[in-house]
């Protein structure tokens, strides 16, 4: 039996890289945030009262704000899937800050100078927010638990 067989035998077993043990708060953070981003881009693209054009939706979303959505949803499903390690934590903290920085602008000009047909509200706010406080917080998280470990 080779060296290899033994890993691979290890690896089968649950054991995990001295490189993956942070990853599991980011990545589970980029799949929870990439899903939601997903799901809020498809519904902006039907007439509802959650995230929609309506004035009373909870989500203002046109089709640019939904093609965002949509957008930044699969690059956080791919960011999750694809990196690991050092990387991946990064990764996570740059996807936060990308949403920060979207925050700061729709706070400043909530249609973006012209760009977005529908202004965001308090509500699209929020989930900047959140995304970028999540994003930030689990690739910090990430970070802090490889080097503890």
């Amino acid at each position: 039996m080779s060296l290899g067989g033994d890993h691979d035998a290890a690896r089968a077993v649950g054991s995990v890289r001295p490189d993956e043990r942070g990853d599991v708060v980011a990545r589970t953070w980029l799949y929870v945030a990439g899903v939601a981003l997903l799901a809020a881009g498809l519904v902006g693209f039907a007439d509802n009262p959650v995230v929609s054009r309506r004035p009373d939706a909870l989500l203002h979303v046109d089709t640019i704000q939904g093609v965002v959505l949509l957008t930044t949803g699969l690059i956080a499903l791919f960011i999750g899937a694809s990196q690991h390690g050092r990387v991946l934590a990064q990764a996570t903290i740059a996807f936060g800050g990308v949403y920060l920085v979207l925050f700061c602008a729709t706070l400043v000009s909530p249609d973006l100078s012209g760009i977005l047909a529908t202004p965001v509200n308090l509500g699209d706010h929020g989930l900047h927010l959140v995304v970028a406080a999540g994003s930030i917080v689990a690739g910090l998280a990430s970070t802090w638990q490889r080097g503890a470990g």
